[in-house]
């Protein structure tokens, strides 16, 4: 888990130092959409995704370490909101 940790870290460690490359390619690619538009979705898109995974995390260290079905419930439900949520940004940068 802490190199999946380390890996989000670097993802979004690209995503600042790219930005405006980011937002560049995207403003070519969705020439219909105002390019303010297109730079608050995708700031607010990248701010979710850091929290559901954020969250997602803080879920998997607490199921391991209290052993409850319960807490492992909500950690599986944080993980398909994370997969859904890096699906969004994904087709986004199509």
């Amino acid at each position: 888990m802490a190199v999946n940790i380390a890996l989000e870290v670097a993802l979004y460690s690209y995503i600042i130092i790219h930005f405006e490359t980011l937002m560049e390619g995207l403003i070519e690619s969705y020439k219909e959409v105002p390019p303010d538009r297109l730079k608050t979705l995708f700031v607010e898109g990248s701010l979710i995704d850091i929290a559901v995974n954020t969250w997602m995390y803080f879920t998997a260290f607490r199921a391991i370490a209290s052993h409850k079905v319960t807490v492992f419930n909500h950690f599986i439900w944080l993980l398909l909101a994370s997969v859904f949520t890096r699906i969004l940004i994904s087709y986004l940068n199509m």
